[in-house]
């Protein structure tokens, strides 16, 4: 565990010393803030809440900012040359491949949070007495549901990032599948597969109180199930390239 905290905070820090995370999060928040706007006010009088807006937004714009917060994952590694050296340290594949993860996740989950702030200043000002405690938390059902998505997203990322050599070709790939796989599971009819085809859905149903197991054990068994792959995928690259 050690080790993963290690490679986390190497991984955090790398991140901001390139200056990636910054202008990638400011730009999510601003395009998240002005499009939660627009749908407030394109949706007056409606019966969709503020926060089920909210949820709505971000569970439709999180694979994308996910996929792009895993991009330099290991693709700067293999162009700097350090990934041969990482892989021959005393760490192995699976303390890598999660403490990178890790690091991913801190900055999608410290962005979702930061996004939350626009709702709370918000919700005092439509809504008072209980309805303003239902509504809170109605908005922290939303946020768990997805940070759970933005979990499952973001072991995605990391999976493609091992797979693939290029940041274009990672990104290309992950939007690729998120973009076609809900349609072909949903052309298939894969019901079974309801919180992948329609994330947004889930998240709706969750800050309207339906709060539901299945698309929890969903992601939360999915996650595991590519970082796994993730770490034997390095494994396999590492061995055939000694």
């Amino acid at each position: 565990m050690r080790l993963t905290r290690l490679i986390a905070i190497r991984e955090f820090q790398s991140c901001r010393r390139a200056r990636f995370a910054q202008p990638l999060c400011a730009a999510y928040l601003v395009l998240t803030g002005t499009l939660w706007v627009h749908a407030l006010h394109a949706r007056e009088g409606e019966v969709l809440s503020p926060v089920a807006a909210w949820a709505n937004l971000h569970a439709v714009l999180l694979p994308v900012f996910a996929v792009f917060a895993t991009l330099r994952t290991f693709a700067v590694e293999r162009t700097q040359g350090t990934l041969e050296s990482l892989l021959a340290s005393p760490a192995p594949a699976g303390s890598i491949v999660l403490g990178k993860y890790l690091a991913s996740l801190a900055l999608v989950l410290g962005t979702l949070a930061l996004a939350s702030l626009g709702p709370l200043a918000v919700l005092p000002n439509v809504v008072s007495g209980h309805g303003a405690e239902i509504s809170v938390a109605a908005l922290f059902a939303g946020g768990v549901m997805l940070a759970l998505q933005s979990a499952l997203w973001t072991a995605l990322g990391v999976f493609f990032s091992v797979l693939l050599r290029s940041q274009a070709l990672v990104a290309m790939a992950a939007l690729l599948l998120a973009g076609a796989l809900p349609y072909a599971l949903r052309f298939l009819g894969a019901a079974l597969m309801f919180p992948l085809v329609r994330p947004h859905i889930v998240a709706l149903d969750a800050a309207h109180g339906a709060f539901s197991l299945y698309p929890v054990a969903c992601y939360a068994s999915l996650a595991p199930a590519l970082l796994f792959m993730s770490a034997r995928a390095l494994d396999f690259f590492h061995y055939r390239s000694r």
